[in-house]
């Protein structure tokens, strides 16, 4: 349903499969670079959902309802496991740093408080996005943009939706995406635009460090993780904008709300730490993979 997928192993998947392989837009464009698409259906996807429904129930075929129960109960299953599995400890709470992950889903949950269905959230490339979509089950309104390399010109897109937007604007975006395009900086500040950017700092190509290329030491740096010991409290400061800096929960939980409250733009570093990150996400990954393996044990005794 929709446009093209980005995600390259849903893209193979269906490059590679040989059942029917029906798309549905709104727009007669045709993007089917694998050639793999049997089927197009152009027209209102929301009435030929409505309409799918209706046929399956006239003909007692409801298993794609039950299916989509299934898929929402696993979800909650799969909110509950990851919110168990980031708890913090009882003790000294303060101290917890705040990885990647766990700054995610913190904004995610406190712009999607009480239904405000004007936050936009501004995800840019990299690992923010996939933060997003792996582990926030609720998010916000999203935007990206994904550049001519996945990096250049996050920021100063995040500040045209920003001045375009209705509601309140937050940029999600990595040391390396803002580094590219730090005279954006000055952009925020030139035009007031309301929007608070929290950078996730692990000081280079963190992204790499998830992909195969990082077990072939005498390459993966300097070439491919790009190290840095870069801060951006200074420039932020040089620029006149309001910076925070936090490295464990308590404090990025503070600093947000603060930015939030304060209006215009506002910049907030979270350091975290490549590795740390890493191990946290195959953690998290497994624990999702369990309640997947469930949800294929259900459909399957259907």
């Amino acid at each position: 349903v929709g446009g093209r997928l980005v995600s390259k192993r849903l893209q193979a998947l269906s490059a590679s499969a040989s059942s029917m392989h029906v798309i549905i837009e709104e727009h007669s464009e045709r993007m089917d670079p694998d050639h793999s698409v049997t089927h197009r259906v152009e027209g209102s996807i929301s009435s030929l959902i409505g309409a799918l429904h209706i046929g399956l129930d006239s003909n007692g075929l409801n298993s794609a309802r039950l299916l989509a129960t299934l898929l929402s109960e696993a979800s909650a299953a799969a909110e509950a496991e990851l919110e168990e599995a980031m708890r913090a400890p009882q003790t000294d709470v303060g101290a917890v740093p705040a990885s990647e992950i766990w700054v995610a889903r913190h904004m995610c949950t406190v712009l999607t408080r009480g239904g405000c269905a004007d936050e936009v959230l501004f995800a840019s490339n990299s690992l923010p996005i996939r933060h997003l979509d792996g582990f926030c089950t609720k998010v916000p309104s999203i935007l990206s943009n994904r550049g001519a390399s996945g990096i250049d010109g996050i920021v100063h897109t995040a500040a045209g939706a920003a001045i375009g937007s209705v509601g309140r604007c937050t940029l999600l975006v990595g040391d390396l995406a803002t580094l590219h395009d730090l005279n954006a900086l000055a952009t925020l500040k030139q035009a007031a635009v309301s929007i608070v950017v929290v950078i996730l700092n692990n000081e280079g190509g963190g992204i790499f460090h998830h992909l195969p290329i990082a077990s072939h030491k005498d390459i993966y740096s300097p070439y491919f993780d790009t190290p840095h010991t870069h801060k951006f409290g200074d420039v932020c400061r040089g620029f006149g904008l309001s910076y925070s800096a936090a490295a464990d929960r308590a404090t990025f939980a503070e600093a947000f709300q603060r930015a939030r409250r304060e209006g215009g733009p506002h910049v907030i570093e979270v350091s975290t730490d490549k590795e740390a990150g890493h191990q946290e996400t195959l953690k998290l990954r497994a624990t999702v993979r369990g309640v997947a393996s469930s949800l294929a044990q259900a459909v399957n005794s259907l």
